[in-house]
């Protein structure tokens, strides 16, 4: 005949796929472990997200007792924040110019 009816497996190949099912299993029980780790964190995630949902019901009633809206207690704190920032630079600018001085 012509043609062979088997084929020929050579031992460097089997040996080339068992080092790839050795790749691929290290890369699952890396996969496996880097799930368990984000279900730990997700749960965790979980749990604090519940813990901010009720202070900012709390917060929703201070704010509501008080006759405003968390969107203006909002508005204040991002002015408060500026305007911290504006004395830090500005204390900064005092202090440069201050050592300036005693160093004349």
């Amino acid at each position: 005949p012509d043609t062979i009816s088997h084929s020929y497996s050579s031992p460097l190949m089997f040996q080339g796929q068992g080092k790839a099912a050795d790749e691929l299993q290290e890369a699952v029980d890396v996969l496996q472990s880097e799930s368990a780790a984000l279900k730990e964190d997700i749960e965790y995630l979980m749990g604090r997200m519940d813990r901010f949902g009720d202070i900012e019901e709390e917060l929703q009633e201070i704010v509501t007792e008080q006759g405003s809206t968390i969107d203006r207690v909002l508005e204040l704190v991002r002015e408060n924040e500026a305007t911290m920032d504006y004395m830090r630079v500005r204390i900064s600018f005092d202090i440069v110019a201050l050592l300036i001085l005693t160093s004349i």
